[in-house]
């Protein structure tokens, strides 16, 4: 088994937060080895540009999960 990656994750809890000045420049944006749940809320880099969600991984079967999307930061 791998270790799993350091990903620090910003974390916005009140307006200062949210309208610093401090520019996010992440490009992976959220890592989570052991999915629980239908949904998750990340925040978005200040970077514009197309960014991809890969879903990998593997069901309770055994069978390997591969889900994509994108979006658009302007």
């Amino acid at each position: 088994p791998q270790n799993h990656p350091s990903l620090l994750i910003p974390v916005y809890e009140n307006e200062e937060q949210k309208i610093s000045a401090m520019p996010d420049f992440r490009h992976s944006l959220f890592w989570n080895p052991e999915v629980k749940a239908n949904s998750y809320t990340f925040y978005t880099s200040d970077l514009t540009g197309n960014y991809d969600v890969i879903l990998k991984g593997f069901d309770k079967q055994g069978k390997e999960v591969l889900w994509t999307c994108s979006f658009v930061v302007e």
